[in-house]
């Protein structure tokens, strides 16, 4: 799977805003809160669908898309 890491701080709007016009279709977010938790969200471009998933579960939950 081809990725992409935004490397600079930007506000997520900003980023969102990015990944929809490059024609990203998920978008993985770990804040301070998911981090914590140890997880991520992904948050489907298309759908506006967000699932929080365990960082150690996330290569098998995009395998299964």
């Amino acid at each position: 799977m081809n990725t992409e890491i935004q490397l600079e701080p930007a506000k997520p709007k900003k980023q969102f805003a990015y990944a929809d016009k490059a024609g990203i279709r998920y978008a993985v977010i770990m804040g301070p809160d998911e981090k914590a938790r140890g997880e991520v969200t992904v948050k489907d471009m298309v759908s506006g669908e967000q699932h929080a998933v365990a960082r150690a579960a996330l290569a098998g939950w995009f395998a299964g898309k």
